[in-house]
């Protein structure tokens, strides 16, 4: 909150329309999370069935969090980002 208060004071502003995803991103958001859901799925089934293989030095269960974690919210932080970045107008970015 003080953050917003100091940028706030040097005239920089964020108004709701800059930090709402569009229809458009939030579709292609959710098709993105159902595969990568399905993605996460599998691992949890190769892990329960003993059948994951180990990232090196890696325990199963460490190397079931690493994919997941790649796999799921890297990835979509990624898309998202990029995603809503390319959606401002040019007038936003210069």
């Amino acid at each position: 909150m003080k953050l917003i208060i100091i940028i706030g004071n040097q005239g920089f502003s964020i108004g709701i329309e800059d930090v709402t995803p569009g229809r458009a991103l939030s579709s292609k958001k959710e098709l993105l999370v159902e595969s990568r859901y399905e993605k996460c799925n599998d691992f949890i089934r190769q892990f329960q069935r003993g059948e994951l293989q180990l990232s090196p030095g890696c325990t199963a269960e460490e190397t079931l969090e690493v994919l997941i974690f790649f796999f799921f919210f890297s990835n979509i932080f990624l898309f998202s980002f990029i995603n809503w970045v390319y959606s401002f107008p040019l007038s936003h970015i210069y």
